[in-house]
Parts: C-alpha cells; structure tokens; sequence
C-alpha cells in the first residue's frame, strides 16, 4: 500500500490528496499533519468523500508516525518555519520524496539553512513546469523557428507579487536554465494585508533580470483579471502571447497551441510520476534556492525602505 503524509491541511494540502487520489494504485493511504483541527469542519464533506475509498488517519505529532515508510511527503503549510520543518522531515521521517510549496522562506537565514540541506529528494512545486500544456509551449518555443527571446513580459490583475513572483521566475529557468542576477522592485506599489491572516503582499511593476540581455517584467495590478504572457526577441517583435483566461498560446509564425494550466487537485498524481521517474521536469530544491536568492533580498529590503524598519523576516505565504 502505497503511504503519503501531508503536512498542513489547508486548500492546497486538499488538493494534493484529492490528486493523488487520481493515481492508477487504489490502496492508498493518507496521514494528514496540521497544527489546529481547523481543517476538519472546513473540508468535512471532501474528507468523509475521500474516506469512502482511501484511508485517511488524523495524526497529532510526527512521533506517531517515525517508523512508517512514505511514497511522498508534502509540506503544504504557510511559508513560517518551512526550513525548520523541512529539516525535522529529513531527520526523523522515512520517505522517499519530499515536496514543499512556495514560497520556500522568509527570510535570508532561513535561505542559508536550505542551502545546507545536501538530499536531492526534495522538491518545489511550480506547476507550469510539468503541466503539458506547458510543455508543448516550451518545445515550440524552444525549437530554433524563433529569433532568441530577449524579455518576457507578464500582466494579471493583483498577482501577488510577494508570493507568485518566483512562479514566473522559475518558468523563465525552466526554459532558459538561467537565474536571476538583479532585480529592480521600485515600481512595486505599496504592502498590504493579505487572505491570510498575518501574512502580507505586495502588487505593482517588478524587472528581474537574469543576464545582460534577458529581463523578466511583472506587471500586476487590480485593473487587469487575466494572466497573460508576452514574449519579446531582440527584435522587439512578440513571438509568444499567452491568454492563460483562453486558454490559448499563440506563436508569431500563426500556431495556436491549446490547453489549460490544471488545478493541483487534476495533477499531483502526474507530479508525483515525474519524481518517481528522476524526470527534471520537477523543480528541485537547489534550483529553487537559486531563483529565490536575490527575490527574498529585495523583498525585505523594499518592505525595510517603505517602513523604515530593519526586519530582517516578512511575513509572505
């Protein structure tokens, strides 16, 4: 029987085991892990559904659980002390894969403890990186039939730049294997409370730069709703458009590329093959490291100029 734990049983926790649960492998077996039993009156329906056809066991503390031997761990909790939970999970639990969401710290120390972490079986999860739609997208775009691309541009209605900045600029390595070098966060509006209570955000214009000739700008703000991306060659010209709201990604030699990035809840079952097959499809934890350097920086250093502050962690999830 195949055995997962889930650490943090909110919406995203949710959606992973109901993924999961698309997994050809029917006996499957889930301990789920949260801090407060929040979760089991809000998601009570979705857990008695899933209890008709896996099990489900509701766990207090990782000690209950030291000699169980697990498929996958993931870490769905909010971003505060994910370093530190990360480690007690490689010390003391016995799983063959690890993956955490994003964003992976909140603060430079914190980086600094991850990047002492040395096991390759930990991953991130950027979902663009292994939805197919993608996929099909970065072949095309990637196949020569294109001048180099020299900026990509993308625009959304309040994105949540603090949060989902490192999607876009993990999208960009993934096709380009480069990581960020500089980053210019003058244009971000100014930091607000966010869903979660505790936690805040940020929206605005965002330049991150990833070598003399390639740049990424983030463009969120509360006018626009859908996501949609532009991709530039050193010609000015856009070679790449996609709606994410249509569903579409059209090339400049006229290919219209069709699909849809999935919901966590269609595709986890997918992520966790692509592990399990040693795929570099799936974002590892150094590569995310790597992406994340100079982004957590900035993002303290601007919140530190607007507040006149010296905080040295923020409170991003």
């Amino acid at each position: 029987m195949m055995k997962f734990l889930i650490i943090g049983i909110g919406n995203v926790g949710l959606r992973h085991i109901q993924g999961l649960t698309n997994l050809s492998e029917k006996n499957l077996e889930f301990y789920l892990l949260d801090k407060n039993d929040f979760y089991k009156t809000r998601f009570d329906q979705e857990i008695k559904e899933l209890k008709k056809y896996h099990i489900l066991n509701q766990i207090n503390k990782i000690d209950e659980i030291k000699n169980i031997e697990f498929e996958l761990t993931i870490i769905s909790t909010t971003a505060t002390n994910r370093t530190e939970l990360l480690s007690t999970v490689i010390k003391e639990i016995k799983t063959k894969f690890i993956l955490i969401e994003k964003p992976i710290c909140q603060s430079e120390s914190e980086l600094e403890n991850l990047k002492k972490i040395t096991t390759n079986n930990v991953f991130v999860n950027f979902p663009r990186r292994y939805c197919e739609w993608h996929k099909k997208i970065r072949k095309k775009l990637l196949s020569g039939k294109f001048n180099r691309f020299v900026k990509v541009e993308i625009s959304g209605g309040l994105i949540g730049l603090a949060c989902n900045a490192c999607h876009f600029i993990d999208l960009l390595n993934s096709w380009t294997n480069k990581y960020p070098i500089k980053i210019n966060t003058e244009g971000l509006a100014d930091w607000y409370a966010s869903k979660r209570d505790g936690f805040y955000e940020i929206d605005g214009n965002m330049k991150i730069y990833f070598d003399s000739d390639l740049f990424l700008e983030l463009n969120s703000y509360n006018y626009k709703k859908n996501i949609e991306v532009n991709v530039y060659d050193n010609e000015n010209k856009i070679i790449l458009s996609i709606n994410y709201d249509k569903g579409s990604a059209k090339f400049l030699d006229g290919e219209i590329i069709n699909g849809k990035l999935k919901y966590q809840s269609e595709n986890t079952h997918n992520l966790l093959k692509l592990i399990q097959g040693n795929n570099n499809e799936i974002c590892s934890l150094n590569s995310a490291i790597n992406s994340y350097d100079i982004l957590i920086k900035e993002l303290i250093s601007n919140w530190n100029n607007k507040f006149k502050t010296n905080e040295k962690k923020i409170m991003i999830t």
